[in-house]
């Protein structure tokens, strides 16, 4: 094992060399490189701490079966060119599928344009490739889905990637990739889509059944008052009706007094409600 001068790790193994590339805080491996004898590294198996940093120039010695091996980082044969990336691919839970009846256009390639997805087709396996004509087995990915993931991905040499039960809203879909020499496409490969939410979740339905409840609300306080109304006015016929009865009763009562009473007598206690004791011859 060496560290080098900026501080990411060689490690000799029985089958080549590993690269091993370090975040700032040397906490965490960002990516590994292997060196094999694809790669020029023609010793392969290296021997246990036949390892040597040159101050001079930079340059990393280490002893293999086959006699010593110097690397020299200012001569390695870099490809300078970025990745070429795409989609290659997508699946709706896992399988392909005609996307017509949910977008624009479907694409040269099959992809689908201006993608509109129903609430319950909501699981997407994104396919993608990095083209890179020098050691494209070495192309590293790292990818994105703005709306869903909170930060890009870690480093990986994966090329395809699940996302499942995705919520209503907008996302896009973002991959870069990586060259063997360690190069990175500036301009990430994007794709655009929709997951609609269920109808009873959008603001026209939620409007509408706020508006159907105001008028239940309306319609049973107008019922209401109307059934309140024909009480009101059912009792007032009552009240009526026996107040009729009543001032009857109250007219037969007086002249039926005034047939049994001497006439005084009777006036007397319809005026006043009672009448004195009188004699008779």
């Amino acid at each position: 094992v060496l560290l080098d001068e900026v501080q990411n790790l060689w490690i000799g193994t029985r089958l080549g060399l590993d690269h091993v590339m370090l975040d700032e805080l040397q906490e965490n491996v960002i990516d590994i490189d292997h060196y094999g004898a694809e790669e020029g590294f023609a010793g392969v198996e290296t021997f246990r701490n036949a390892c040597l940093l040159d101050p001079l120039d930079s340059s990393l010695w280490f002893g293999t079966v086959q006699g010593l091996t110097r690397y020299q980082p200012d001569y390695v044969l870099r490809d300078p060119n970025e990745p070429s990336t795409r989609l290659t691919g997508l699946e709706l839970f896992y399988e392909e599928v005609d996307w017509s009846p949910w977008c624009d256009r479907v694409d040269t390639q099959g992809l689908p344009r201006g993608l509109v997805l129903p609430h319950n087709k909501n699981q997407l396996t994104f396919s993608f490739v990095g083209v890179s004509l020098a050691y494209p087995e070495k192309v590293r990915y790292q990818y994105f889905l703005d709306g869903y993931d909170p930060d890009w991905s870690p480093i990986t040499e994966q090329d395809r990637v699940t996302y499942s039960n995705l919520q209503p809203g907008e996302y896009t879909f973002q991959v870069i990739a990586r060259n063997a020499s360690g190069v990175w496409n500036q301009e990430p490969f994007r794709f655009g889509f929709t997951v609609e939410p269920p109808i009873w979740r959008t603001t026209g339905f939620q409007a509408a059944a706020g508006g159907a409840g105001i008028l239940l609300v309306l319609g049973f306080v107008q019922l209401r008052t109307r059934k309140l109304r024909r009480d009101r006015e059912r009792l007032e016929g009552m009240v009526r009706e026996r107040t009729s009865e009543l001032a009857e009763e109250k007219h037969r009562s007086e002249r039926l007094l005034l047939n049994i009473l001497p006439e005084s007598t009777a006036l007397e206690l319809r005026e006043h409600g009672q009448a004195q004791a009188h004699s008779y011859p």
